[in-house]
């Protein structure tokens, strides 16, 4: 991610020392003693000891490590991946000792120049280690590999945007990252990323205007709909550093709209990836001109109709009879969490969103021992209860309950936590890749013999089929 320039924080003296005030107890020492588990996951204390010489950086460093472990990111891990992190530190704290930095404030130099430090001090002392990872295609089935920066890379990231937070005294609106969960917007948790980051809009004009547009947006729409209009113009932006780098509010015209159509014919993008950019681009300009009113943009129509690509036939909505003899006959493979939530899925057809979310505490019964599913509505933002039949369905939700208090007693309110944090819900993404990565394991095929690619939302329409007309079995068993 580019960081903006350290220079804008305006570091001082005076705002490290409000850093280090927030240090007290044992966060004030050198020397940590974290909770931790051993290999066989039994309670333990592990240390942490803050060994390099320069005391300003040590101060900001142990602020950085205390904001995450108490209150960020890695204070929502389990313990298992907090031990990885302090593993990664520890690593950290010795490359800083070897440095022998005079800087006064890690935020004296860019990120790049301590990202480059740390990858040299890897790579001569026989550390440093890509990793690879994989990403299941939906469009050709096959799996596409990643290598990916080394994690202590990624750790010294957190730590210096953390800080960089923590300087950063503007307004919220005048950042170039916005931390949405400090806006008191309506989040998806079960959506990643709650971040909006405007440093991928290079022109500074186009930067301000999408700051200002996507602040009125977010006070009208919703988060993920604020995030896929930001979306829109970091595409649109690109184009302009490739096609027309001396572009400027002024030149906002059809002329380069034709010419950014042009390229967007010339990717070869996803009819729904078309729409969506174009969508974006157009929704931009019409409200600036004529909601925000905002001087120099042209009031004409710029986008028409037209320009849209046609929908593309996506066919059947629901999931076809023999995907479901074949998910019927499978079934059992799935991984056990997968399972059940994909019978809960079958059975009531909630929107993934809500299935994520789901409490710990959905199931209940009435007088005469009658089953029923609560949930928050997310489209009416209303919680609503629906009955259960199926025993199969509520005996599995009933052992995914004890599973979940068992393991993690009252710090868990949901029935599917993340796999990373019990403080968090399912993501989204988790089940779609898990579910793809399983339909392609067991060769799930459609009726030509392609293979099949599941969306979570087919699984509602599936069950609103079934409830239109429920003489046709949706499942054979």
């Amino acid at each position: 991610m580019k960081q903006e320039p350290a220079h804008l924080f305006l570091w001082s003296a005076e705002k490290q020392f409000r850093l280090h005030a927030h240090l007290s107890g044992m966060w004030a020492e050198d020397s940590w003693q974290l909770e931790g588990i051993d290999w066989k996951e039994q309670p333990m204390h592990r240390t942490l000891c803050f060994t390099f010489p320069n005391d300003a950086l040590k101060e900001e460093f142990k602020y950085a490590v205390w904001f995450q472990w108490t209150q960020g990111t890695w204070h929502c891990y389990h313990k298992r991946g907090q031990q990885a992190v302090l593993h990664s530190l520890r690593y950290l704290v010795t490359w800083l000792a070897d440095m022998e930095s005079a800087l006064p404030s890690f935020l004296q130099r860019p990120l790049e120049f301590w990202e480059c430090a740390l990858r040299t001090w890897l790579v001569q002392t026989d550390q440093y280690a890509l990793r690879s990872s994989r990403r299941l295609m939906a469009t050709t089935h096959t799996y596409k590999r990643y290598v990916t920066e080394d994690r202590r890379i990624y750790l010294f990231r957190t730590i210096y945007q953390t800080l960089v937070g923590a300087y950063d005294d503007r307004e919220q609106t005048e950042k170039d990252v916005w931390d949405l969960q400090t806006f008191g917007v309506s989040l998806n948790l079960s959506q990643a990323g709650h971040k909006l980051n405007f440093t991928l809009i290079g022109q500074p004009w186009l930067r301000t205007l999408a700051k200002r547009y996507l602040e009125y947006n977010l006070s009208l729409y919703s988060a993920s709909d604020t995030q896929r209009k930001l979306t829109a113009l970091q595409h649109f932006s690109y184009f302009l550093a490739q096609e027309a780098p001396q572009a400027d509010v002024a030149d906002l015209d059809r002329a380069l709209i034709l010419r950014y159509l042009s390229v967007l014919r010339e990717q070869h993008l996803a009819s729904v990836t078309w729409r969506h950019y174009l969508g974006g681009l157009r929704a931009f300009l019409e409200t600036c001109a004529h909601r925000l009113q905002i001087p120099g943009i042209t009031r004409e129509l710029l986008i028409f109709d037209d320009d849209f690509p046609p929908r593309s036939d996506g066919g059947t909505r629901e999931i076809p009879g023999e995907v479901l003899v074949q998910l019927s006959t499978y079934l059992k493979a799935l991984p056990t969490t997968l399972l059940r939530m994909v019978a809960i899925l079958l059975e009531v057809g909630l929107r993934i969103s809500e299935l994520c979310q789901l409490s710990v505490n959905c199931l209940i019964t009435d007088d005469k021992h009658e089953w029923y599913l609560r949930f928050y509505q997310s489209k009416t933002h209303r919680e609503q209860v629906i009955p259960l039949v199926e025993e199969e369905v509520i005996g599995a939700i009933q052992v995914q309950q004890q599973e979940i208090r068992a393991q993690w007693g009252e710090t868990c309110s949901y029935l599917f936590p993340s796999q990373s944090s019990p403080a968090k819900p399912y993501l989204q993404a988790t089940f779609r890749r898990q579910l793809n990565e399983w339909a392609l394991k067991s060769q799930i095929t459609d009726r030509d013999q392609h293979l099949y690619h599941f969306t979570a939302h087919q699984f509602r329409h599936t069950v609103g089929m079934r409830l239109i007309n429920p003489t046709k079995c949706a499942m054979s068993c």
